[in-house]
């Protein structure tokens, strides 16, 4: 089982959009093994979809042994043509 929610906001200049993000999973296991996923992202697009820059950070969590946190920062761009 698991979801994942996501809200975002772009902003009048559709130009620039921010989201907040949060999932869950948990597999169907005999033992405590969840993970979920806080974060938040930044996007500006140049040209829409078709050539955007984004990034977001996000914090990682682990219910399985050993548990775990990891913080995640990822910068991605996109170019289509």
């Amino acid at each position: 089982d698991g979801y994942y929610l996501q809200a975002a906001y772009l902003l009048p200049n559709k130009k620039l959009e921010f989201a907040g993000r949060y999932s869950v999973i948990s597999p169907d296991l005999a033992r405590p093994s969840d993970a979920s996923e806080t974060g938040v992202a930044v996007s500006w697009y140049f040209d829409k979809h078709n050539q955007k820059l984004q990034a977001d950070i996000r914090d990682l969590e682990f219910e399985a042994a050993p548990a775990s946190d990891a913080t995640e920062i990822r910068v991605q761009y996109q170019l289509i043509f």
